[in-house]
């Protein structure tokens, strides 16, 4: 599970680093740290390492770290007393004793010995030994005269240094007198911190130098407990252990951990005896209970079974935070900032009195809370139990034995503000797909709530490598989308008149299965009421909540919070569904990716996140066997799905919605599939016994015919395929069509509308596409080169689709892609059809068989390799993309087919020079140059010899919608651009590299709008390409108000201010401004941009007010406000033909007054704006 989002600081301490100064480096799965060379501290290494339990060494406690009775831990001496210390070995003062006379090389590092420990106070350190930061010098060590110490080194406090030692200019010390218990400093030795000494400067032998704040003595009052605002905390574990030498020297040679562990697993040990008694008296059980838990975790004997960094730190939080609530409860009493419904309110009158359980009731009914919990959230432990409580029949209350779910609350403020949000939400909800809150207690300092049981667990329970037996089916998927969905749309929606609530944890660990699998939102420890009166409405909370990788972007940026962000959450969830893995599953986390939604948006196909077990599913299909879910159900979920992942939040369906898109993709998974079974009867009738008139086609596979047949209240077109036997066309032809219309599903596939398969009849009825095949359109003059260019990307995309974009694990050959097999319809979307010889393979498998196909289009590699790929349909794909630019076929009918004849001419379209030859004379100058190139370059590379230096079906793809985007910016986007685009851009605050966009882009960015003159001016494109102005509020003058108390950020305006006008009534806003680049002989209306600072919802009907302003020495009223597209309102203040350039505009606001009803409201200014008004005559202007 991922932690909920919090402010985690991962940086390892300075403490952390190995001990040759390397950083540790991040590896595995569980980003677990690796520090690189790092040595083994005995007794605290990997069981697993053999290598250092060779050599392990007991862990003793000896001498006295800085003063006072502290223990200190250290590492037994070393064995033999004049055993050399290789070089480059770091050493610790603190943990390595040094034998007497031990040789020590002059470039180790080593930190001396401190005093009282087992080793000779005199062991001598090689002149040149450099010594460590943070070391306690030895009272007595011998030192050379002007032993050097590193610039940047502290030298430790209580510890003297000698009265030669040779300290280096700009070292950090800090000079203060000694404790009580040691040696008074002499003279006037500074006690202030930090202070430099000189170099060469001699320190007092009795002066202490302290690297950091001295060591408080034994009889100190104690310090203060941290706030938890502190970003940092630090563990003291020798502090918390008993001393530990009684344990070394036993027989069985226990070292910390496993004595640890010994206490910790068998009930007839405590793990008290490990702690020191008086330290233990400070402790708060529960915040013990979650240290030792978290430590045991640790030592786990599998790596796997482990926690990671993130785990480890969470326990440890949520033990400090228990700890200070101990020691200083008064501190967690939030009184917060927002309108909170808290327990007492709640409860006040007797409203949810029936729910209270008496806490005796609950401790007994959990064994006084020994039970083992059945879950853990991040404010409690979760237990299942009987309890008697209180529920709801036909209007009436009595209480009655349940199997119910107990979740005891941490008692800070986190958890305190989390049990009062869901006795404020559940209680007055009621619904069955939003968990059941059945009792509460809120006695002393418990806080606990009782839940419906939920028999099947979590959601989560059943996604990743969770170990579950039971497997959710693609109907139960759907189900559970469809229960969450309405669960939603009733605690957003709830009754018009009270207030909504959004969820702001939505995710696979918060929904619960009952024993049925109904699906039950539930953990509302987070949410949060929210308005009835707009669905648009955003509130902004400081405080961000949600769980990492479910929660909205947008939500985590801005704090902005509406029911839209439990619909991204919802959305991951979906994806959860359909995939089988969790959100932040590894395969998820790739580069550039964070997350299943990340993946999802990314991706244009949904075959790969399909989950396999879904696929293995099997349903029956006329006589063969169909495995995996509908794809029209599919289809619908995955659409569905990806709205809820949008961006931006306007664009997300509601739950609602959701909720009906989802019982479509049920209803298409669980229709009889021989519903598309059509009598043949009523295909004779509606082809009128397939007469000469109804035929439109035909050929060796057999005869083609169009008909009508009923459907629903009127007749749809049709076309029936009757195979021919006589002609070879048996089963396995009729079979396998049949099979791929109804698997491979696509926009650019015929789409199969039934079949019959009886009296020895085999008919295949597509839907009818009223252009018929594209081989009669390739000399069509009306059929111009973008149209062709958008043919050619449909047959790309259908043939993508069929060689791997369909979420199966199989592919299929088309084995005849030709003009004469793409279907137009009345639209001119292309359409592959005719899949009678088409083969379904392994995915990058072949096929061996007889030559098929038609002559001109047959890959020439097949007569020396006797199999087809999928390569071969590229091939034939480029030489009918040559038809299509070509205008004609290359090879009218098989008698003139030459080899080598057409192989020669095909190589026309690689060669630039000799490719305008080829071109269609009547679209040669429609053609932009740079359309013709990548169409060109695309085309012979598929009509590569070598398969291997054919491109595949999506790169075509990629090519061809490449070519068409520069023929619509030659052909569209170019004409309708403002052609001073680059001069106004000069004055704009666009700081990319516009001369890469396509104009299709810079239309798009204008009509957006961009932002000129220092964010004064925002230039548009209005529907009709003509140029729109506004200018900014901060460009007028005030003549009653302070420019300091008026400025406001707005988000739904470009303009980085807003003005905000407290008093309507009196406005006085004078106006003067001339726009820049307006169009020319255009009618343009000036307008004036407002809306009401408490506007909570917009409206088609325009508002009637009374805005009074004066315009040269004439006083005018104008009355009508509009909405605008953009949440603002507009009122029309004059209208100008624009005939002459540097025309000012001067007004002077009064007033504005609403009528409807309401007092004087305050608005917000965003600005003059000069927008064409469509249709108006420059002859005729009404002002």
């Amino acid at each position: 599970m991922p932690s909920s989002l919090t402010s985690i600081d991962k940086t390892p301490s300075p403490s952390s680093f190995n001990s040759v100064g390397q950083s540790p480096s991040f590896i595995g799965d569980n980003n677990s740290l690796e520090y690189p060379n790092a040595r083994s501290y005995h007794g605290y290494e990997d069981p697993r390492i053999d290598d250092y339990n060779q050599s392990r060494c007991p862990l003793s406690f000896q001498g006295i770290a800085s003063g006072g009775d502290a223990p200190v831990p250290t590492i037994d001496p070393i064995p033999s007393d004049h055993a050399p210390i290789p070089a480059n070995v770091p050493m610790h003062a603190d943990a390595v004793p040094v034998p007497f006379d031990t040789p020590v090389p002059a470039d180790v590092p080593i930190l001396p010995v401190p005093r009282n420990t087992s080793a000779s106070a005199h062991t001598p350190a090689p002149a040149d030994a450099p010594l460590l930061a943070d070391a306690p010098i030895p009272a007595n060590a011998s030192m050379p005269a002007h032993t050097p110490v590193p610039s940047g080194t502290l030298v430790p406090a209580d510890e003297p240094v000698p009265t030669d030692a040779h300290i280096p200019v700009d070292t950090p010390i800090r000079v203060e007198p000694m404790s009580s218990q040691g040696t008074a400093a002499g003279g006037d030795a500074p006690t202030h911190v930090d202070a430099p000494v000189p170099a060469h400067a001699d320190v007092p032998g009795d002066t202490l130098v302290p690297a950091q704040a001295p060591t408080p003595a034994a009889n100190a009052p104690p310090r203060k407990s941290h706030s938890l605002k502190q970003e940092h905390f630090t563990l003291h574990p020798l502090f918390t252990m008993k001393r530990l030498d009684q344990y070394l020297h036993n027989s069985n040679e226990k070292l910390l951990a496993e004595v640890a562990k010994l206490h910790y697993d068998d009930e007839d040990l405590n793990l008290d005896d490990l702690i020191d008694p008086a330290l233990r008296k400070q402790m708060d059980s529960n915040s013990l209970k979650i240290f030792s838990k978290t430590a045991y975790n640790c030592l786990k004997e599998k790596r796997v079974e482990r926690p990671n960094i993130d785990q480890i730190l969470k326990g440890l939080e949520n033990a400090l935070q228990l700890q200070i609530s101990h020691d200083k409860p008064e501190d967690y009493v939030d009184a917060g900032e927002e309108k909170e419904r808290t327990t007492n309110q709640l409860t006040k009158g007797g409203q949810l009195e029936r729910l209270k359980i008496p806490f005796d009731k609950i401790k007994k009914a959990t064994n006084d809370f020994r039970d083992e919990p059945i879950g853990s959230g991040g404010y409690g432990d979760v237990y299942r139990s009987k309890l008697e409580v209180s529920v709801e029949e036909k209007g009436d209350f009595s209480t009655k034995w349940r199997t119910v779910a107990i979740k005891s609350i941490r008692l800070y403020a986190e958890g305190k503000e989390g049990f009062d949000a869901e006795i404020a939400l559940l209680g007055t909800c009621t619904h069955p797909n939003i968990v059941s809150l059945l009792g509460f207690c809120n006695e002393d300092s418990n806080l606990i709530l009782v839940y419906e049981h939920a028999h099947n667990k979590s959601l989560n329970d059943y996604l990743g490598n969770n170990y579950n037996s039971t497997h959710l089916t693609w109907v139960q998927r759907i189900k559970i989308g469809i229960d969450i969905a309405n669960g939603l749309d009733y605690i957003h929606t709830r009754v018009a008149d009270e207030e909504r609530i959004v969820h702001r944890d939505i995710k696979s660990a918060n929904i619960l299965l009952n024993k049925n699998w109904v699906a039950k939102i539930a953990d509302f420890g987070l949410s949060r009421f929210h308005g009835a009166d707009s669905e648009e409405k955003s509130v902004r909370t400081d405080n961000f909540a949600g769980t990492k990788y479910y929660a909205c972007p947008e939500y985590a940026k801005s704090g902005r919070l509406k029911t839209a962000v439990d619909i991204y959450s919802f959305g991951v969830v979906l994806f959860e569904l359909l995939s089988g893995k969790l959100a932040y599953d590894q395969s998820y986390m790739t580069e550039g990716k964070s997350g299943i939604a990340d993946v999802a948006r990314q991706q244009k196909t949904i075959h790969e996140m399909v989950d396999p077990k879904i696929m293995e599913e099997v349903y029956e299909l006329t006589s063969t066997l169909h495995k995996g879910p509908n794809q029209d159900s599919l289809r619908t979920y995955s659409e569905i799905a990806h709205l809820c992942i949008e961006l931006d939040q306007d664009q997300r369906p509601t739950a609602k919605k959701i909720a009906e898109e989802l019982k479509k993709a049920l209803s298409f998974q669980e229709k009889n599939k021989d519903n598309l079974q059509i009598p043949f009867e009523e295909i004779k009738s509606a082809t009128q016994s397939f007469s000469r008139e109804n035929r439109i086609g035909g050929g060796g596979f057999g005869k083609v015919f169009k008909g009508e047949v009923t459907r629903g209240n009127g007749n749809t077109t049709i076309v029936a395929k009757c195979l021919d036997r006589s002609q070879g066309q048996g089963d396995l032809h009729f079979l396998t069509e049949l099979e791929i219309l109804f698997e491979y599903k696509h926009e650019n596939i015929i789409r199969l509308e039934g079949y019959c398969n009886e009296k020895n009849e085999k008919v295949i009825v597509y839907e009818y596409a009223c252009n018929k095949s594209l081989d009669r359109h390739l000399n069509n003059v009306s059929l111009t080169w973008i149209k062709r260019l958008k043919i050619c990307v449909d047959i790309a995309r259908g043939l993508a689709f069929l060689h791997g974009g369909a979420p199966t694990k199989e592919m299929v050959i088309h084995r005849d892609i030709k003009c004469a097999n793409i279907l137009l319809n009345g639209d001119w979307k292309a359409k592959i059809s005719d899949f009678g010889l088409s083969a379904i393979i392994a995915t990058n498998g072949r096929e061996v068989s007889k030559l098929v196909g038609t002559v001109g289009y047959v890959d020439p590699q097949y007569e020396s390799t006797g199999f087809f790929t999928e390569r071969s349909d590229i091939y034939s794909l480029g030489v009918l993309l040559f038809e299509i630019l070509y205008g004609q076929l290359v090879v009218p009918t098989s008698k003139d087919y030459r080899p080598l004849v057409t192989s020669i001419f095909l190589d026309k379209i690689r060669d630039e020079k000799s490719r305008g030859s080829i071109v269609f004379k009547d679209i040669k100058e429609q053609i932009d140059p740079q359309s013709l190139s990548i169409f060109g370059v695309i085309v012979g590379k598929c009509l590569s010899y070598s398969r291997q230096r054919r491109p595949t079906a999506e790169e075509v793809l990629r090519q061809l919608e490449k070519s068409l985007e520069f023929q619509e910016d030659y052909e569209i986007w170019a004409p309708i651009l403002p052609k001073d685009y680059a001069k106004i851009l000069e004055f704009s605050t666009y700081s990319g590299n516009y001369s890469t966009k396509t104009k299709k882009d810079l239309y798009d960015m204008f009509s957006k709008g961009i932002l000129l003159k220092d964010d004064k001016v925002l230039f548009s494109l209005g529907s009709n390409g003509e140029r729109n102005e506004m200018v900014s509020a901060t460009t007028f003058a005030y003549e009653n108000h302070s420019p300091h108390d008026m400025w406001f950020i707005v988000p739904e305006s470009r303009f980085q201010k807003v003005a905000k006008m407290l008093d309507t009534s009196n406005l006085m806003i004078k106006i003067n401004t001339r726009p820049q680049f307006l169009s020319q002989n255009t009618v343009y209306g000036v307008h004036l941009v407002f809306k009401f600072c408490d506007s909570k919802k917009v409206s088609s009907n325009p508002m009637y007010v009374d805005l009074k302003y004066q315009m040269g020495n004439e006083t005018l009223h104008a009355y009508f406000s509009q909405w605008r597209d953009d949440k603002w309102m507009m009122i029309e203040l004059y209208r100008s033909s624009n005939q002459q350039e540097d025309v000012v505009f001067e007004f002077l606001l009064e007033s504005l007054s609403p009528h409807y009803g309401r007092e004087l409201d305050a608005i917000y200014v965003e600005g003059i704006e000069f927008r064409t008004i469509d249709n108006a005559s420059l002859d005729i202007l009404l002002f």
